[in-house]
């Protein structure tokens, strides 16, 4: 059989039309014998149907981008707060002041109801301005390797409870450590999905260390 009668499959028309998107421009002919079924009631042309195809693609770029200028303006306020948290850190002349700075700069930047600090080991230095940390949690907190946001416990209510927070609160734990202490620090959110498990952790751990780094530098 010569290879002009082989008939050529689906995937093959389609690839050449790929390969060939200018192939019609030669062949305007074909365009009246070809249908293209549509859902829509009446006919609708082949430059109508790509013109619509088109259109869907363009909106869905334009909220693709939307939502990249949004995340982009949301990561500029955030990096400009961690940027103020740092700045305050430095500033902090002792421990004392630097789990001040802390506590101020995370409630009012990042709209918290409470930070809550907790030392295993102690710190002689912090003794004057930092209660014992007091209830079964503490504990669980110190072991802690990476940030996370525990979901709700009798242990952590009591816990919030203890502190004025509601304890229907939502709560980010942070590992702090430094040479010669180790402990945590609870930033807490009056909201309940405030701080939720699925978020990332990126930015707690940049606290975390921005903290524990400013504890292990003051005098």
């Amino acid at each position: 059989m010569s290879d002009a009668f082989v008939t050529l499959g689906e995937e093959a028309v389609a690839e050449y039309l790929a390969e060939h998107p200018d192939f019609f421009v030669g062949h305007e002919t074909l365009l009246l014998a070809m249908r293209l079924p549509h859902t829509a009631p009446g006919a609708v042309s082949l430059v109508e149907r790509q013109a619509a195809l088109l259109r869907e693609r363009v909106g869905t770029l334009e909220k693709t981008l939307r939502d990249l200028h949004t995340q982009a303006h949301a990561n500029e306020r955030l990096a400009a707060r961690m940027h103020q948290l740092a700045l305050a850190l430095i500033a902090a002349g002792s421990p004392c002041e630097v789990l001040e700075a802390a506590r101020t700069r995370l409630c009012t930047d990042f709209d918290l109801a409470g930070v809550l600090i907790g030392l295993e080991e102690g710190h002689p230095l912090v003794t004057p301005c930092l209660a014992p940390a007091q209830g079964e949690l503490w504990p669980a907190l110190f072991a802690l390797k990476a940030p996370q946001m525990p979901r709700t416990s009798p242990a952590l209510r009591e816990l919030l409870v203890a502190h004025g927070l509601p304890e229907t609160a939502s709560v980010a734990a942070i590992p702090l450590r430094g040479r010669g202490f180790a402990g945590a620090m609870l930033l807490v959110k009056r909201e309940p999905q405030g701080f939720a498990p699925d978020m990332g952790t990126l930015f707690l751990e940049q606290i975390g260390d921005l903290v524990s780094a400013a504890l292990a530098h003051a005098r």
